[in-house]
């Protein structure tokens, strides 16, 4: 086992060492484990975090692969009808399925403890940027709704963020306010 010195990014004082990929990602558990500080903690994870949640229908078909499944004779006309009515089950499956997912990937984010994972929740690293540059303490509600309102956040992410946030003494919170570490 290596020595650890230092962060495997900055070389500042590492904060522990870290799976790039997590568990459900890396079947064979073979991945790459890394040294890091908070800081580059943080920023592997807004790099890799968007990578890792895409899926497949996150991926819009290449032009080729449209033309491919065309049928050959069929009008262009009841090619719309179909893509529209298909857009629009795909849009009411989504709305369904689509917070209660998120809910839940929040809800996993948000929890700490020894077994968690190294991810961070999305707006993480502008909620920090945001609060670090305002006066403490100031109240959760009102930083969930300036973060909120200055980013677009939705403000169960930025309540995430600051739970996280605090978990790992980035941020104290003491009663409602939030408090430099």
């Amino acid at each position: 086992m290596r020595q650890v010195s230092g962060c495997d990014f900055c070389g500042d004082t590492p904060s522990g060492t870290f799976d790039v990929l997590p568990p459900e990602h890396d079947p064979e558990g073979k991945g790459k484990r890394m040294v890091l500080c908070d800081h580059c903690r943080d920023a592997l994870a807004s790099v890799l975090d968007p990578l890792l949640d895409a899926t497949s229908e996150d991926v819009e078909p290449s032009v080729a692969d449209v033309m491919d499944d065309a049928e050959p004779g069929s009008s262009a006309e009841s090619d719309a009808t179909a893509s529209a009515e298909e857009a629009e089950e795909a849009e009411k499956a989504d709305g369904e399925d689509g917070p209660a997912d998120e809910r839940a990937a929040e809800a996993r984010m948000a929890s700490t403890g020894a077994g968690s994972s190294s991810r961070v929740p999305k707006g993480y690293r502008k909620t920090l940027r945001f609060l670090e540059n305002r006066d403490m303490p100031v109240q959760r509600a009102d930083a969930v709704e300036m973060v909120s309102g200055a980013y677009g956040l939705e403000p169960e992410a930025v309540e995430a963020a600051i739970d996280h946030a605090a978990s790992h003494g980035r941020l104290k919170l003491l009663q409602d306010e939030i408090h430099r570490a």
